[in-house]
């Protein structure tokens, strides 16, 4: 058994494993840009563990903008659709 079955799934569409595909991709991007920028702020040219550690910190909260706050259907913008 795969470790989808043992989570509880039976399958998944192909259009949602893209999404996912794409969306681990992104994120993995933001957190590596991230961590650079950290290294960069330090003053090194390499990037150590603690900074990826702070940039993915970085990317797992809820990035809102346009000055609306999350609470209501439809008043929040993510940055990436901005």
């Amino acid at each position: 058994m795969h470790t989808g079955g043992l989570a509880g799934f039976d399958g998944a569409q192909e259009s949602a494993l893209d999404l996912l595909g794409e969306l681990a991709l992104r994120y993995s991007g933001e957190v590596g840009a991230g961590a650079r920028s950290y290294a960069e702020l330090a003053g090194r040219s390499s990037v150590t563990f603690s900074d990826v550690v702070r940039a993915a910190r970085d990317n797992t909260r809820p990035k809102f903008c346009c000055g609306r706050q999350p609470g209501r259907a439809g008043t929040a913008r993510f940055h990436g659709a901005c």
